[in-house]
């Protein structure tokens, strides 16, 4: 359980989550919209990916929340921010 709610520790990772949520991104892209810098994303995304939170598939990356209850109610509380 602390390695899903890991993945939701921090504002920008919950800024990543609601964006995918909303609709998978590239890369480039995602780091535009937020405007993070690019080694401050690959740190969070890496800690996303390795939580089970995000997925990159072909250069897209998607939201996936862990099929864990934890991971249910903490993306509820996400897409409600």
């Amino acid at each position: 359980m602390a390695v899903i709610a890991a993945g939701l520790a921090h504002p920008r990772r919950i800024a990543v989550v609601q964006t995918l949520q909303e609709a998978p991104r590239r890369l480039y892209g995602l780091r535009t919209l937020l405007d993070i810098p690019s080694g401050t994303m690959s740190h969070h995304l890496a800690i996303l990916r390795e939580s089970g939170w995000i997925q990159l598939q072909q250069g897209i990356l998607t939201s996936r929340p862990p099929d864990h209850p934890l991971a249910r109610a903490l993306a509820r509380l996400a897409a409600a921010e």
